[in-house]
């Protein structure tokens, strides 16, 4: 069995499909990468960890915002049951307050 060990440039032609598709969400079509010079492949490679890394600060922000939303949402659910059980509470006490207001004219 023989072994054959791969070129820097060789590696990087053959997992180039597949950082390509980290950063932009699909595969290179139309690009003919295998023709890349090394520098060329370097470059990429460059371009694609920075878009990966703003992906990944803009997918950890959005994460920030919908919990926030949802902190938000939490909230206002437990406000609007505080405000109906004081409803509820004055609704219960209706009939009282009406006689007292009987009484007083």
């Amino acid at each position: 069995m023989t072994t054959t060990t791969l070129s820097e440039r060789d590696s990087m032609i053959q997992v180039y499909s597949d950082f390509f598709k980290d950063a932009y969400g699909f595969r290179p079509r139309g690009i003919n990468y295998h023709e890349f010079t090394l520098e060329e492949l370097k470059a990429s490679f460059a371009s694609f960890e920075s878009i990966c890394e703003a992906n990944e600060n803009e997918w950890e922000e959005m994460q920030k915002w919908e919990e926030e939303q949802e902190a938000k949402r939490k909230a206002e659910r437990k406000a609007e049951a505080e405000r109906l059980r004081n409803l509820k509470t004055i609704g219960g006490q209706f009939p009282e307050l009406l006689a007292l207001l009987k009484q007083s004219a």
